[in-house]
């Protein structure tokens, strides 16, 4: 690509790129795209729509929400449709959206693995920055009885700040012997730490989808999970996994307490139909073909979206 400037390759290149490559499509992330009506905008970061909870930078969150506005404006009224991974980020998006918004939730690979247990941690799905609030799971922990030779394990906390800030708090909760704070594993050893862990946790405070949860509840883990609409979606649509209020740690150590003595959160029973992501991609498939690739559709949809712009 010929440009330096990220809106100029989104706004110029990709279209150009479109043309010589004769796409039917042209799929885009992070809810922003070209002004062309091959453009499909995809849903999948709340980063990206719920700023204050995201960013504590304003500064940064004033330029983001200008520089994605004036794209939003300008290429709109070209667009035809969007697809959200959760209905709760197509809420969060639906005001800056004059398109119709289908929910395609990510789909899921386990590469064929079911949890089996055996394993001696408590497996918290940490993540990149403080919204993944693992401190209520140490909390939870410290609160807790905790039987002998059975370990609190965070994997997945970015950046190393963050481990250091973990570590430190777990030394001051008299917890640190107990605790393990690892920072992101690959694939493969991540799903093995999953398929043997006692239990796993989500205390995350905001997700579009939450991919680690799905996961678990793909491979038939005990999984339990924070409040929030991405979780509750998830949990709903499986029918398993338990659900504790965000940030209270006496509800969470409740629950841990209960795995610890063999009473489990609900599980699927094995991968859940339709997760996978052949399904998921025949989903979009079938979005882009309804309303981008249908002449009929896409004629009047065109319409419809320049009308509802003003234009």
């Amino acid at each position: 690509m010929a440009s330096n400037n990220w809106a100029s390759h989104l706004l110029t290149d990709l279209p150009r790129a479109a043309d010589r490559t004769r796409a039917d499509i042209i799929f885009c992330p992070n809810g922003v795209g070209p002004a062309d009506t091959r453009a499909v905008v995809y849903l999948q970061d709340m980063f990206h729509f719920v700023f204050k909870a995201a960013s504590n930078s304003a500064a940064r969150i004033a330029v983001q929400r200008a520089v994605r506005a004036g794209i939003r404006a300008l290429s709109h009224p070209y667009h035809r449709v969007a697809i959200a991974v959760s209905p709760a980020i197509a809420l969060a998006a639906e005001s800056r959206f004059r398109v119709p918004i289908e929910i395609v939730p990510n789909g899921v690979d386990v590469s064929d693995l079911l949890w089996h247990g055996g394993g001696a941690s408590v497996l918290v799905l940490g993540g990149i920055g403080a919204r993944k609030d693992e401190g209520t799971a140490l909390n939870a922990w410290a609160a807790i009885e905790r039987p002998d030779g059975i370990m609190l394990t965070l994997v997945g906390v970015e950046p190393k700040q963050r481990r250091a800030r973990l570590r430190l708090m777990a030394r001051d909760l008299g917890i640190g012997k107990s605790v393990v704070i690892r920072g992101m594993l690959s694939r493969g050893p991540y799903l093995k730490e999953l398929a043997r862990c006692v239990v796993s946790i989500s205390c995350s405070r905001l997700e579009a989808f939450s991919l680690p949860v799905a996961e678990a509840l793909m491979m038939n883990a005990p999984i339990v999970c924070s409040d929030i609409p991405a979780h509750l979606d998830l949990i709903a649509r499986a029918g398993a996994g338990r659900i504790f209020p965000q940030r209270d740690s006496a509800a969470l150590g409740a629950i841990i307490s209960e795995a610890l003595h063999g009473v489990l959160p609900p599980r699927t029973g094995g991968p859940v139909p339709g997760w996978d992501w052949h399904s998921r991609a025949a989903q979009q498939i079938d979005i882009f073909e309804r309303y981008v690739l249908d002449p009929l559709v896409a004629k009047d949809h065109r319409k419809a979206s320049m009308r509802r712009s003003g234009s």
